[in-house]
């Protein structure tokens, strides 16, 4: 989030995250194994957690300060400016304030199972990509922009 570091969710048989300094180019904490091959990772707008998503659904929450896992129930993404976050559970994606303990501001079908989500740098925008089931048999990655202050897809989604 300020620009000095950089996360990345290894695609290796090592099945970890690992963090970098953009400036001495060396990992400035010990990565942290999962369960399965982490896909995905998000810096919480305040820099103090990382969000790391693997391939098998589980998601947990790095404290980055303390160098520990916190386990999530859902995966979560934030915002670049912070003033939004989508996490999600059971089937649909929440959008909300990630500072407000009050219910989501708008909840969106997934369509299928979530493999991938993005925010918008100012969270207007939220890409996702669902595995959904084709009429003939067998599965497709579907992926669709939304609109998060309308909950509207911006367009028809891209098969």
């Amino acid at each position: 989030p300020d620009g000095r570091s950089v996360a990345t969710a290894c695609w290796d048989f090592s099945f970890t995250t690992r963090t970098w300094s953009l400036q001495t180019r060396k990992e400035v904490l010990v990565p942290f194994r999962h369960t399965a091959y982490a896909t995905q990772a998000s810096f919480a707008p305040d820099g103090r957690h990382l969000a790391v998503g693997a391939v098998n659904g589980v998601v947990n929450i790095w404290d980055l300060a303390g160098n520990a896992w916190q386990p999530s129930p859902v995966p979560l993404i934030y915002s670049s400016d912070g003033l939004c976050s989508a996490a999600f559970r059971q089937g649909e994606i929440e959008l909300r304030s990630p500072t407000a303990r009050n219910p989501p501001h708008l909840v969106l079908p997934a369509g299928g199972v979530l493999r991938f989500m993005k925010l918008s740098p100012d969270g207007r925008r939220l890409l996702t990509m669902c595995r959904a089931p084709l009429d003939a048999g067998g599965f497709t990655n579907v992926v669709q922009v939304w609109d998060t202050l309308t909950g509207r897809p911006t367009r028809d989604p891209f098969p």
